[in-house]
């Protein structure tokens, strides 16, 4: 008698457990979807039947993904450990705390109004982003909040976890952190958060493309160097870099687009340097990432992974860019060149009067812009202001390269000018490296003439 009920408390104690891991996230201990699920049918349930208002919060980590890459997963968990140590901490016990997928969080409040809520998420803001250490290094984390109320916005959970999500990354796009659903400031048609939401598991999940295009020396005429540019390809359609960036830069995901063909760019050189081959590799950076405190380590980090001497990355950054926030960006652009990784500033002369900011800078190639070029053989005066550009470049001892070539005429002009590197449909498309690889094992064509006159011969 006392064995089976041994038995049924063993059993008991085994379904116990089943159910607490069915409910919970194994490594914050908090709620997970499943347990949201349940709770909230309860509570709203309970706020139909009294008149109760209640309220859900939204909550995405900023710049975990730089710190998840940059201090490693193992940092990154403990980040997500703390932090929900310190939100289960600010909230009633009768709150619904759930960890919902990655760096997101989200929180029922059960007879709370907008008002309130606000107040709460302002709370939980401020208790995250004070310091916290991670394996001796102080991160600053922040996050963006999204507030959802029953039954303004929603009376469901499905319809309040969509309200709020959108008012989430409306908070990150205006950078205010924390933003209470408006329908009227709903940009979303349902094709638009369609392609949102396979572009952000395209993006989790690493299924970007990166092809590369031709970068040769106007010298030697020699393949000296590739530029990794980001292709998306969604059920079988391949979607315009022109359509899926700005959304990308909308939903603050652009950053891990660039995190992506950093990584990506540098593998490839890897394999690359291991047949006794090499590149120079240049991969694009947005304001969002050139923002970034963290990424001169985390460059670092990848290059010493790799096996990449730091000369070998070229990074580029347009005018527009590099002039919403000049003194940030001119600091981390010091530590990037103290680390030996060069500097190219892209759409070069697109619009900017004003050249001054280069001499303050340490870069080391400018790209004329592809409508610059567009002009050449049409108007002596827009020659004039090419040959103006790669003279001005090559003073402040800069390379010049130009864009978008796609005539011989042009081709040969260039090199005429002084110009020392180009890249355009002409030369090359963007193509998968192997492609490239094939190219670099080719015997190397005859050289152009040789001209004179540039004090530049690298890549």
């Amino acid at each position: 008698m006392l064995l089976g009920c041994r038995d049924i408390t063993q059993r008991k104690r085994y379904e116990n457990q089943i159910t607490h891991l069915a409910l919970h996230d194994p490594l914050t201990g908090l709620g997970n979807r499943r347990m949201l699920q349940d709770r909230a049918e309860q509570t709203l349930a309970l706020a139909r039947r009294k008149g109760w208002p209640a309220a859900l919060l939204f909550l995405d980590l900023d710049r975990f993904k730089a710190i998840n890459d940059t201090l490693g997963h193992d940092a990154g968990d403990e980040l997500l450990i703390q932090i929900a140590w310190l939100l289960k901490h600010s909230l009633r016990e009768e709150d619904i705390l759930v960890r919902y997928s990655g760096d997101e969080f989200v929180v029922l409040l059960a007879e709370v109004g907008l008002e309130q809520a606000r107040q709460i998420a302002t709370q939980l803001l401020q208790t995250i982003s004070t310091s916290l250490v991670l394996r001796g290094h102080s991160v600053q984390p922040g996050a963006s909040i999204g507030i959802a109320a029953y039954p303004e916005h929603g009376e469901d959970l499905t319809a309040l976890l969509k309200a709020a999500d959108i008012a989430m990354y409306q908070a990150k796009r205006s950078g205010t952190h924390i933003k209470v659903y408006d329908p009227a400031q709903n940009p979303y048609t349902e094709d638009q958060l369609h392609l949102e939401a396979h572009l952000r598991q395209a993006i989790q999940e690493g299924h970007f493309e990166f092809f590369y295009q031709p970068i040769q020396n106007l010298r030697t005429g020699q393949l000296c160097g590739v530029e990794s540019l980001a292709r998306w390809q969604h059920q079988e359609v391949w979607i315009a870099p022109a359509t899926f960036i700005p959304l990308a830069e909308d939903l603050r995901l652009i950053e891990r687009i660039d995190n992506l063909g950093l990584q990506k760019g540098l593998a490839e050189l890897q394999r690359l340097r291991a047949r006794g081959l090499s590149l120079q590799l240049s991969v694009n950076l947005s304001a969002q990432t050139l923002q970034d405190p963290a990424l001169p380590h985390y460059i670092q980090a990848l290059l010493e992974t790799h096996g990449i001497p730091a000369p070998s990355l070229t990074l580029e950054i347009t005018e527009t860019v590099l002039l919403q926030n000049l003194e940030r960006a001119r600091l981390i652009l010091q530590e990037l060149h103290g680390l030996g990784v060069k500097i190219a500033i892209d759409d070069f002369g697109s619009g900017y009067a004003s050249l001054a900011y280069l001499r303050h800078l340490p870069v080391h190639r400018i790209k004329l812009d592809r409508s610059l070029i567009r002009q050449i053989g049409l108007g002596l005066e827009d020659e004039r202001l090419v040959r103006a550009l790669i003279q001005f470049g090559h003073n402040l001892g800069m390379e010049v390269l130009a864009e978008g070539i796609e005539t011989p005429e042009q081709l040969e002009w260039l090199r005429e000018a002084g110009c020392d590197l180009v890249q355009g449909y002409l030369l090359g498309q963007p193509r998968p490296f192997q492609e490239i690889v094939a190219e670099l094992q080719q015997p190397p064509a005859s050289a152009p003439p040789a001209r004179t006159g540039s004090p530049l011969e690298r890549c």
